[in-house]
């Protein structure tokens, strides 16, 4: 397809196809919900403690894409230390995700990530 480009591996024995391979969402957002850095990220709603939707500038073309999540209570360069899982909860569609954390409380930083084709 039209800029489509395949990318030999390692041992020259795979091809990966770099279009397939690239995030088409990243968002890093802080615990007021502001956007610090993104990338096709219109904007985010901030549900109460630990629940976010990331509204989607391009919308994917299916349901079928996977976003992934990170948050930490710790904002400082020490990020990672007392780590909560997130997970996708309701509402999803393919033009917004809405993450939430397991403890259901607020973080000092939080970072999505979603993988999938872009409608």
């Amino acid at each position: 397809t039209a800029g489509s480009i395949v990318v030999t591996g390692e041992g020259n024995s795979t091809t990966t196809n770099l279009q397939q391979g690239l995030a088409k969402v990243w968002c890093n957002i802080n615990v007021s919900s502001a956007v610090q850095d993104s990338l096709n990220i219109s904007s985010v709603t901030d549900h109460g403690s630990g629940e976010n939707t990331y509204n989607f500038t391009n919308a994917f073309s299916a349901l079928t894409y996977v976003a992934l999540g990170h948050n930490s209570d710790d904002a400082t360069a020490n990020r990672g230390t007392n780590v909560q899982g997130t997970w996708t909860g309701g509402n999803q569609s393919t033009s917004k995700v809405r993450m939430n954390t397991f403890s259901s409380a607020d973080c000092s930083y939080y970072g999505t990530t979603s993988h999938g084709d872009l409608a």
